[in-house]
């Protein structure tokens, strides 16, 4: 027979007495194994990126085909023609197993990297995404774990429309829409500073609560506190930069842009090269290894594609539902266009950037893509998906990789298999069955 445990001291005065904590909403998202992967190689990391945007292409009118040199694209993708050996394309990737195909909006984006189907109850449940999977094993030596960015244009995101990042089946984590906020996530350590005199109050009274704690509970409470001495190590990391000595430093130490201003721009070309220009920051000084940016909100998300040469200025959700429309097809095209343009001007930045004996994107894999092979019909059969980069050394693209047996066709088995390419040596993920060889 159990006995029952009698506390010896009130629910209210262990909640004052760790009463600090409450100051650090974001501890949740920090508890990792307190030792991660092993790093893959000696010298430049490698870092992951997935780069979206919302409400699908044109069937048709996204392709690529192989050639001596290297991949030759559609007109949806003719921006990333400079980058035609750097990219590997993906025909015939499904994101959930069985049908409907044919889904509503926020369905498979809000799932997008992680291939879990979306269970729409009061809670909506998912699971956890690719980036924050990612963020909790190999982000010890970084200070931020992952940056989720993207772009909003006045109206409110919900959870299934506004991220495809989601820290456990119910916690979705909304992208930083703020540039000069995403700029200070990485190098403003104020808040750090204050962080820091708040740990040092818990970690001060926790001794004097652990001894009127249970066994269990006081087990439990190490565990805690092992996960608050790992956010105070980081914070030290933050704001002393210590490394290992002789360990790989990243060849930018200080940013060479300035603190973008306070608000959202309005200009939407350069919001969006903004919000690529603090990622690839990111990536150079070493203070992350893992990004999601979202280029706009699945479904009606206020962005207005005037600013398109030859697109009406209407939403961008409207102009994904030509209706078969000539006209109308080839407005969405030039949305689609505009993209790609976009990512390319991403891949630019990073090859730009010399590192190692290659550069930025040599070390690193950037996934692009978008939830609906039609984003007329919502149709979700197949996923418009391609990877950039070489994963230091570990990808070889410029070529294409076809799937057609179902279970070759799931989107996790690329997922398993940059799991596998950025040092995480797991069998599986979602519902793969293998990797997919890159090599």
């Amino acid at each position: 027979m159990t006995t029952a445990y009698n506390p010896t001291m009130s629910r209210r005065a262990l909640l004052r007495g760790l009463g600090a904590t409450l100051t650090l909403p974001w501890l949740e998202s920090l508890v990792w194994a307190a030792e991660g992967p092993k790093a893959v190689k000696a010298g430049p990391p490698r870092r992951f990126a997935a780069v979206v945007f919302a409400n699908g292409v044109v069937p048709g009118r996204w392709w690529a085909k192989e050639s001596a040199h290297g991949l030759e694209f559609s007109d949806c993708l003719a921006p990333l023609a400079p980058h035609s050996r750097d990219v590997t394309f993906f025909d015939n990737l499904r994101l959930v197993k069985n049908p409907p195909y044919v889904v509503p909006h926020g369905t498979h984006y809000a799932n997008f990297l992680s291939g879990y189907p979306v269970k729409k109850e009061a809670v909506p449940q998912l699971a956890m995404t690719l980036d924050q999977y990612l963020a909790r094993l190999i982000s010890r030596d970084t200070v931020v774990p992952a940056l989720n960015v993207g772009l909003r244009f006045g109206e409110s995101a919900t959870a299934l429309n506004g991220t495809i990042s989601w820290a456990s089946a119910t916690t979705p984590v909304m992208p930083e829409v703020f540039p000069a906020r995403a700029f200070d996530s990485l190098f403003d350590v104020t808040g750090k500073l204050l962080d820091r005199s708040v740990l040092d109050d818990v970690l001060d009274q926790a001794g004097s609560v652990r001894r009127k704690l249970s066994r269990d509970d006081q087990q439990k409470l190490d565990e805690y506190m092992a996960s608050i001495r790992e956010v105070e190590r980081r914070i030290d990391q933050a704001t002393n930069d210590q490394r290992v000595p002789g360990a790989w430093r990243p060849t930018l130490e200080k940013p060479d842009m300035p603190r973008p201003k306070d608000g959202q721009p309005q200009d939407i070309p350069e919001y969006m090269k903004l919000m690529a220009d603090i990622l690839v920051l990111a990536f150079r000084m070493d203070r992350t290894r893992v990004a999601t940016l979202q280029y706009n909100n699945d479904g009606t998300n206020g962005m207005r594609c005037g600013f398109i040469p030859g697109v009406l200025n209407e939403e961008h959700h409207s102009v994904s539902h030509h209706s078969d429309k000539p006209d109308r097809i080839e407005a969405h095209v030039k949305t689609i266009v505009y993209h790609s343009r976009q990512f390319a001007y991403l891949l630019e930045r990073m090859k730009a950037a010399p590192e190692g004996d290659g550069n930025l994107l040599d070390n690193s894999m950037a996934l692009f893509g978008t939830n609906f092979i039609s984003g007329n019909t919502h149709d979700t059969s197949k996923l418009p998906l391609l990877l950039a980069g070489r994963g230091g050394g570990s990808v070889k693209p410029g070529k294409i990789i076809r799937t057609d047996q179902d279970d070759d066709r799931a989107a996790c088995n690329l997922y398993l298999s940059i799991l596998n390419r950025m040092g995480v040596p797991d069998k599986a993920f979602g519902d793969s069955t293998h990797p997919i060889d890159l090599g």
